[in-house]
């Protein structure tokens, strides 16, 4: 009686188990293959300020199903037909049934009626704690005077200062009402973030000190050596930003920044 018990226990913990150790669970996803948007088509509005634009596209490669985007991605669609839009630049992408995106490309709805068109150029926001990335808009046809908003509000400035890295989009409206948009993205720069200048003090002050990161508890932990304090970047950047590390939290929003732009840039010693 007791062979037969123990016979099935073990039948049951392989059972849980399963033989071998092997594993149902489903392999990880790769997006190495990532799918490909393209646009079949555009058709251009009725008039200057009309909705009834229109872009086709399709997806190849990855795995379908697809999915498809007109705005950037922050919103996705079944279907590949775009019926209801406004003249202007958008940025597409297709989306697989692995939730691999592909590489985004720019697809325009002309205005009927009318010669407005616009780009825009950004720079790099390369300031850590403040913020100077810039966009300048191009126009042309149209009537002039020209009104631009990137969110804000029209105004009648094509330029646009001081503005942290982020995708824009950029209406441009005429004298007559008609209005296009356009894409801008305003990209993270190397900012310059010094580590003996502006991050050392701050770990010294705050973290490299008794019983804490100064040697008390190991060498491990010694952030008095840079290359231990380099080698755990990634670490103090988390911990930082989430306020676990100091412990008494005692660190500023500039400072916490400050730690964030010299990991983000290598966490160098310079």
């Amino acid at each position: 009686m007791k062979s037969i018990i123990k016979g099935c226990l073990c039948f049951s913990i392989i059972f849980l188990i399963g033989c071998g150790g092997d594993s149902d669970d489903p392999a990880p996803t790769s997006c190495d293959n990532l799918p490909i948007v393209e646009v079949v088509s555009t058709s251009a509005t009725s008039t200057c300020a009309a909705t009834d634009g229109e872009i086709v596209l399709s997806g190849s490669g990855g795995a379908e199903p697809y999915e498809f985007s007109v705005d950037g991605g922050s919103s996705f669609q079944v279907s590949g037909d775009f019926l209801t839009l406004a003249a202007g630049t958008y940025t597409v992408l297709t989306k697989d049934s692995n939730g691999c995106i592909s590489d985004e490309k720019q697809a325009t709805v002309e205005a009927s009626g009318s010669t407005l068109a616009a780009s825009a150029t950004a720079t790099a926001d390369t300031e850590c704690v403040d913020n100077n990335g810039t966009i300048e808009v191009n126009v042309t046809g149209g009537e002039p005077p020209y009104q631009y908003d990137i969110g804000k509000g029209f105004v009648s400035n094509n330029s646009f200062v001081d503005l942290p890295p982020a995708s824009y989009e950029v209406i441009i409206k005429d004298a007559t009402g008609c209005a296009v948009s356009t894409t801008a993205s305003v990209a993270k720069g190397d900012t310059g973030t010094s580590y003996q200048n502006q991050v050392k003090s701050i770990i010294t002050a705050n973290c490299a000190v008794s019983g804490c990161h100064n040697g008390d508890n190991g060498a491990s932990r010694d952030w008095t050596n840079f290359e231990r304090l380099q080698a755990a970047a990634s670490q103090i950047k988390s911990r930082t930003q989430n306020g676990s590390m100091p412990p008494n939290g005692s660190l500023s929003e500039a400072e916490k920044t400050l730690i964030a732009c010299w990991v983000d840039e290598g966490a160098k010693n310079n």
